[in-house]
């Protein structure tokens, strides 16, 4: 009778719905401190923003692009992701304190940068050199793909293939499904150079302003849901399994 009770509640709970997990990474929440941001603008070609708190995308006469990157986002650490994870989803989350025009509808992309930046320690003055800037991805040191000096290059410098959009009009929190770009991180399959926020369009006097993480509260944050592993749900329902049956004994 006691092996039929055994195997009946083991099976319940290896066979009990996959439950979701979420982690979030942003700044100074936790032990996480891994977030960088950074922006250029076309009519400032050598500045930079890498200690701004607040960033800028779209277009304000000409056009502003703004990049964040979560690094230190995988491994053992009680705040990381760890290996043998399902990603099921991944959200970026920015807030909007400010834009131009508001009420108006602009989409803002997500796309995933292919090379690395330096995102530099300027709050709009020049680049040092190796900071990115409009006119270089390192400055004096190495130009944009295509040896352009017009931004970052879609396809080249960033890919277009898993690119979220968010359509934007009004303050508060935008977000982006960026599960693709950040499954394919967590694979390795692709580097993680982060974000790039490029408006998708070149309408005029439709500037929106990011919260930095220099900007106190509403940082920058990135949140993946994620199943865990088999072995580690194995573990759990036989762990769980094995109370009970030590209860029922007593």
């Amino acid at each position: 009778m006691r092996k039929t009770i055994g195997l009946l509640m083991l099976a319940a709970l290896v066979c009990s719905p996959v439950w979701a997990d979420v982690i979030t990474f942003q700044n100074n929440v936790g032990d996480y401190d891994g977030e960088t941001d950074s922006g250029i603008r076309q009519e400032g070609i050598y500045r930079n923003y890498g200690a701004s708190a607040s960033l800028g995308s779209g277009w304000e006469s000409q056009e502003l692009i703004s990049f964040f990157r979560f690094d230190d986002m995988f491994g053992s650490a009680a705040y990381q992701l760890p290996a043998g994870q399902t990603i099921t989803g991944a959200k970026l989350k920015l807030y909007v304190e400010s834009l131009d025009n508001s009420g108006t509808d602009r989409t803002m992309n997500a796309s995933a940068m292919t090379r690395p930046i330096d995102m530099g320690n300027k709050a709009g003055s020049n680049a040092d050199e190796g900071q990115v800037c409009w006119y270089f991805r390192a400055c004096d040191v190495e130009d944009w793909a295509g040896n352009t000096h017009a931004g970052p290059v879609a396809g080249s410098d960033y890919t277009t293939t898993d690119a979220a959009s968010s359509v934007i009009n009004a303050t508060g929190w935008a977000e982006w499904d960026v599960t693709a770009i950040v499954q394919a991180w967590y694979a390795g399959t692709l580097d993680n150079e982060g974000f790039v926020i490029r408006q998708s369009d070149t309408t005029n006097d439709r500037r929106t302003n990011f919260t930095a993480t220099e900007g106190g509260g509403n940082a920058p944050l990135l949140e993946i849901t994620y199943t865990p592993e088999p072995a580690t749900m194995s573990l759990l329902a036989l762990g769980g399994l094995g109370v009970l049956l030590r209860r029922r004994s007593r």
